[in-house]
């Protein structure tokens, strides 16, 4: 990260930069939101960091499963796939 003071020997050198620096970015009514956060903060919040990593990585498993489902053609299931949507048909077993 480059100093934004204009007279810091660290502004236009990048081996004397300020760091190292820990950012939290998120999304926030379709925004980008990011804080710069303290080796405290990180300490205190790297277990629901960790968690909301896992939790992001098994919804786009579920949802890769789920489609990967659908657009899968099989056997008396009772689907019918067309391109990227399908149509649900009754009577199959």
């Amino acid at each position: 990260m480059t100093c934004g003071r204009a007279t810091c020997r660290r502004a236009t050198d990048p081996d004397q930069r300020h760091g190292p620096h820990t950012q939290c970015s998120r999304a926030s009514k379709g925004r980008t939101v990011n804080k710069m956060l303290s080796v405290e903060q990180l300490d205190r919040s790297q277990a629901r960091i960790d968690n909301e990593r896992r939790l992001r990585d098994l919804a786009h498993q579920l949802e890769s499963k789920a489609l990967r489902e659908v657009q899968e053609p099989r056997a008396n299931c009772g689907i019918v796939t067309f391109g990227r949507g399908c149509r649900f048909v009754t009577g199959g077993t």
